[in-house]
């Protein structure tokens, strides 16, 4: 819902020229990123050694894409190596 407000918005204030790169900023935005564990570890610089977070009987696979939001959460109950302040 809040993407379609910002997209009303979009379409009223801006000017004819700006409204659909104003519009592909939002609905881009809302869309949330999701990887693999491995493939956050390579954008990251990170490599975990246990993966402790997964091992829960909600987890997901580690093959299974997840928001960075997540990976954080699982990563911190995991043990790494790498720069922690990602």
């Amino acid at each position: 819902m809040a993407g379609m407000l910002y997209s009303n918005i979009a379409l009223k204030i801006g000017k004819k020229g700006e409204r659909k790169e104003m519009i592909e900023k939002v609905v881009s935005a809302s869309q949330e990123v999701k990887k693999t564990p491995k493939e956050w570890c390579a954008e990251l610089g990170l490599t975990i050694v246990s993966p402790d977070g997964w091992r829960t009987s909600t987890a997901p696979s580690m093959d299974k894409p997840i928001s960075l939001d997540e990976f954080r959460t699982r990563a911190y109950y995991s043990t790494i190596i790498g720069n922690l302040n990602f």
